[in-house]
């Protein structure tokens, strides 16, 4: 996960690590690139409002709509 300028400044803001046990909870702010992958079974619970931006993929391995790299 990253903050905002994560992307056009990954030098300066580069994307961080973590890894959560049972219980964890993983907070990021609108508009910050994240990306979740589970090391055992888990449950994930994604809150977000959709009303006005839809989410921006820059990776997805279900095949849904990216950003390539002209669109940016």
């Amino acid at each position: 996960f990253g903050d905002e300028r994560s992307l056009e400044k990954p030098a300066l803001h580069p994307l961080k690590t973590e890894t959560l046990g049972p219980g964890g909870c993983l907070n990021v702010q609108s508009g910050c690139p994240y990306r979740l992958h589970a090391i055992e079974d888990a449950k994930v619970i994604e809150i977000g409002n959709f009303l006005h931006d839809r989410p921006v993929r820059i990776e997805d391995d279900y095949g849904r709509d990216v950003v390539t790299k002209a669109e940016s």
